[in-house]
């Protein structure tokens, strides 16, 4: 669905924005769209290269991600969720949230996407490196041989777990010639089929029946953890650390750090490997090295109370772990500050979204762009009454009233409104107003344009979004 896009590039103030991006000035102020139009104006920006978009809370990143998706067709972005930090034993944790970063950060490096939305808790927390995270991927094809054995010693230091049935994400199974995997960025676990050492089929299947369903002529397996290791390596270098450890809490710390040395050694997977991610890579990696693009964030006031708020909880939280001796010097850099983000985003092209000009940002803006638009909160009407009262007098004076008015419905409500509404003077000659898609067309099309099929459009400045649910 190009007409958002095209809408949008149409407006002089994205025309003064497009041209600030193209000739790296930067940071650029944008005011005056509410969240609907900073959804649309995110998917008219989008190209050749990858965008990050930064919010204050996840759901807002969620909200932007799902809109931009919608007006696109297609997945275009893709959200990046922020993680539990467990830095204690424990007997099982949900790994849901970090393999949807994993997921995210794929699809960004193979550039299977065009935006990242993230909430600033999520930026804020470092992820794995581009060039680990591709050279851990594996894939499988017909026709090709693998040993069982080896393989299964290969996902299992990816973080995947041997189990006896498939059930869900990052875990695999072995039965004779045959090998289920539940990659960590599939909807759908995989089973290779072998005949000797020689891949034959490989197919998706559904966990509840065990069935294969859709065939496949390959598949790609990513690991399920974003701190990969091995573990005699990563066991001598927390040996390494428990000899420089010093101070008052020496005792408990070695005693912690000994305990996790043992589990290694001993062939285990540690559920709180974050803890070890300073020791694993050193030097923390952003999600700003899987984008090439520019930096939105959406209301940077926001922005800035929320990675407050993250910061504060974390270092309370570190001071109680420091204490309790399950950390030490050394194991640091889990949290990255704004300063920092705010630095490193400093690289790229850096829009700043908001309502209106705020003045706790502190910004030396080079460029200030503002757009006049506005969105009327969503219509629950019956199809039989689009044309009552209430809804065709509100359409028609926004359209008189000069403003490009778009209005979105299902092909439902546009079948009803092709006969209900009246065809008078202002929808006509006089404005010049025209169907974009009739109700014949739309029902055709149904299945492209997904929910909503556009109506009406009057050629004005500025761009109104009307939903009628049936």
């Amino acid at each position: 669905m190009e007409l958002f896009k095209k809408l949008f590039c149409e407006l002089a103030g994205f025309k003064s924005l497009r041209e600030a991006v193209e000739k790296n000035i930067s940071p650029v102020s944008v005011t005056g769209l509410s969240h609907i139009h900073r959804a649309q104006l995110i998917h008219a920006l989008n190209g050749s290269k990858i965008n990050l978009v930064v919010t204050g809370t996840e759901a807002e990143a969620k909200k932007l991600c799902d809109d931009i998706n919608m007006m696109a067709g297609c997945e275009e972005a893709v959200l990046f969720p922020s993680k539990e930090l467990v830095f204690t034993p424990v007997d099982s944790t949900n790994h849901e949230y970090e393999h949807m970063r994993i997921s995210a950060l794929i699809k960004a490096a193979k550039n299977r996407c065009s935006v990242i939305c993230a909430s600033i808790e999520a930026v804020m927390q470092p992820v794995i490196p581009v060039g680990v995270l591709i050279a851990a991927g594996i894939e499988l094809k017909q026709g090709q041989e693998i040993n069982l054995t080896e393989f299964a010693l290969t996902l299992a230091k990816c973080g995947y777990q041997r189990c006896e049935k498939v059930e869900g994400a990052s875990q695999f199974s072995i039965r004779g010639s045959i090998l289920d995997v539940f990659p960590v960025q599939s909807d759908k676990p995989v089973r290779v089929e072998l005949w000797g050492d020689e891949i034959d089929t490989i197919s998706e299947f559904e966990t509840d029946t065990q069935r294969r369903t859709d065939a496949l002529e390959s598949v790609e397996i990513y690991p399920s953890g974003e701190v990969l290791y091995d573990n005699d390596e990563l066991a001598d270098k927390i040996e390494e650390l428990c000899k420089k450890v010093r101070g008052k809490h020496m005792d408990a710390v070695r005693e912690h750090l000994g305990a996790d040395v043992h589990r290694l050694r001993a062939g285990e997977i540690l559920a709180h490997s974050v803890k070890y991610y300073p020791l694993v890579y050193g030097e923390p990696t952003t999600v700003f090295d899987y984008i090439d693009g520019v930096v939105l964030f959406s209301d940077f006031s926001d922005v800035m109370d929320n990675a407050a708020g993250v910061l504060t909880r974390h270092n309370e939280d570190i001071r109680i772990l420091l204490e309790d001796g399950q950390l030490c010097k050394g194991l640091d850099g889990y949290i990255l500050e704004l300063a920092q983000i705010q630095h490193i985003a400093e690289k790229r092209v850096c829009l700043y979204m908001s309502s209106f000009m705020q003045g706790g940002e502190r910004i030396d803006f080079r460029r200030l762009v503002s757009f006049e638009a506005m969105q009327t909160a969503p219509w629950i009407i019956s199809y039989s009454r689009i044309s009552t009262k209430r809804t065709y007098p509100a359409i028609l004076h926004l359209i008189i009233s000069s403003r490009r008015t778009v209005v979105c419905c299902s092909c439902r409500a546009a079948s009803a409104a092709d006969s209900s509404i009246p065809r008078t003077r202002p929808f006509s000659s006089r404005r010049d107003a025209r169907w974009t898609l009739s109700a014949e067309s739309a029902a055709k099309r149904r299945t492209r344009l997904r929910r909503y099929a556009p109506l009406r459009i009057s050629p004005r400045a500025t761009s109104l979004y009307i939903r009628v649910t049936v």
